[in-house]
C-alpha cells in the first residue's frame, strides 16, 4: 500500500510539474503575442480567481450527499 501511494504521489507531482510548465509557456506566448501587455495577463489571473471564488461559493451551498445511501 505504501509503495502504491508513493508511486501515485510521484505521478501526480510529475503531472503537476508538466501542467505548470505548459501554463508558463502559454502565458509567455500570450505575453509575447500581445506585444508585452501585462493587462491581459492580469485580467486572465483576475478572471481565474473570480471563477475559483464562484466555484467555492457554489460548492458551499450544495448539501453533501450521505455516502451510506450511495
Amino acid at each position: 500500500m505504501r509503495l502504491l501511494r508513493k508511486s501515485a504521489w510521484s505521478k501526480a507531482t510529475v503531472c503537476f510539474a508538466i501542467c505548470q510548465a505548459l501554463a508558463a509557456y502559454g502565458m509567455s506566448l500570450l505575453f509575447n503575442h500581445t506585444g508585452g501587455n501585462y493587462r491581459v495577463l492580469f485580467g486572465l489571473g483576475a478572471g481565474s480567481l473570480l471563477l475559483a471564488l464562484a466555484i467555492d461559493l457554489v460548492a458551499g451551498l450544495v448539501k453533501p450527499r450521505d455516502l451510506k445511501d450511495a
